[in-house]
């Protein structure tokens, strides 16, 4: 008779244990991680000037022979709060405009390992449902009205609430999104990661990028330093990948100004002027 009292009680936990993971809302999920993400605009960040440098990138260009003899060929940006960014190409000549828009495509998909971005806005419009999934959850989300270029998300959270992983669903392809994440002291008890590995699939065609993240402090703000990123394309036939098709790409980040107003003066001075 103990024992099955016993049995009973297990079992009347287990339902409670999973009566509290369908409570869960994808809003409360959502919320709850972007309030223990670490973000410097969270604590106080609203101006940001910062200096890019790519590895070999001057170099590059030098062999490319049309730009005359280049020292230091560099990424100025400009970040004010909520979300204007501006990224000027700097040591080269004037003009050759449509050559630097190609070079600031370079790191502009980075900035948001600077200033990142809240979750609930990448998912808003989508219809979600939650569910449990091992000792966390997974959010599934689907666009109802077909416009989207992605039509369907999904994020798996631990049972702390970080996610683990973001994949994404579009008609040319699916990316997947894995985090790794370590305490660190200037984190403040929040959540950073700095580990990111994504896989692209697109028909035959499989991309896989790995990028590390390490980083400074500056005025009591965390803000990359190093990101390195490791690439290997091939086939999507379960094989691994050839390390001969490994590309790497090494941004380093420095001269960072911190609220100093520096940013509202250069936004400031592209703002058309009123006619009297």
């Amino acid at each position: 008779m103990k024992f099955k009292m016993k049995g009973l009680f297990s079992l009347a936990l287990c339902c409670v244990f999973c009566a509290s993971l369908w409570a869960e809302t994808a809003e409360n999920l959502i919320e709850n991680y972007d309030l223990r993400t670490y973000s410097p605009q969270a604590i106080g960040a609203k101006d940001l000037v910062f200096r890019i440098n790519v590895l070999g990138l001057t170099e590059s260009l030098n062999q490319e022979l049309s730009y005359g003899k280049l020292e230091n060929v560099y990424f100025e940006v400009y970040w004010q709060a909520p979300n204007d960014w501006r990224i000027e190409v700097e040591g080269m000549p004037a003009g050759f405009i449509e050559k630097k828009t190609v070079l600031a495509s370079l790191v502009v998909g980075y900035l948001g390992y600077v200033i990142p971005q809240k979750l609930a806005p990448k998912v808003s419009g989508y219809a979600l449902v939650v569910g449990p999934q091992g000792a966390g959850y997974v959010i599934k989300g689907e666009d109802k009205s077909n416009v989207r270029g992605i039509n369907k998300i999904e994020i798996v959270f631990d049972q702390e609430g970080k996610t683990t992983s973001f994949k994404t669903f579009a008609p040319n392809g699916v990316q997947g999104n894995i985090f790794s994440y370590k305490n660190r002291t200037w984190a403040n008890n929040k959540w950073a990661f700095d580990r990111v590995v994504i896989e692209t699939i697109q028909g035959f065609r499989k991309t896989v990028s790995e990028t590390d993240i390490k980083f400074l402090t500056v005025a009591g703000f965390a803000f990359p330093e190093t990101i390195k990123v490791s690439t290997k394309v091939g086939f999507n036939n379960g094989k691994e990948l050839d390390p001969k098709t490994e590309s790497k790409l090494e941004l380093q980040f420095s001269k960072y100004e911190v609220n100093t107003g520096k940013a509202a003066k250069y936004f400031l001075k592209l703002a058309p002027k009123k006619k009297p």
